[in-house]
């Protein structure tokens, strides 16, 4: 009877850790998706800063023509 309770003990031991295992998978992947959407949103904040900068400088310019006609 010891030994089937040891037995049954350790078989869930194993299942549980499978089960951990694949959960820090999991969350290894979503942190690794994270990191690539986070990359993204860094990409397309400097661009909109470079467009910004390029609008500014456009229109400070065309408003100073405009002022010296």
């Amino acid at each position: 009877a010891a030994s089937q309770e040891i037995r049954r003990h350790s078989s869930r031991a194993a299942d549980e850790s499978e089960q951990v295992q694949a959960s820090v998978g999991r969350v290894a992947a979503a942190a690794a998706q994270a990191r690539a959407h986070s990359d993204g949103v860094r990409e397309i904040a400097e661009q909109l800063n470079q467009r910004s900068a390029d609008l500014r400088d456009g229109t400070a310019g065309f408003l100073k023509e405009l002022r010296a006609s």
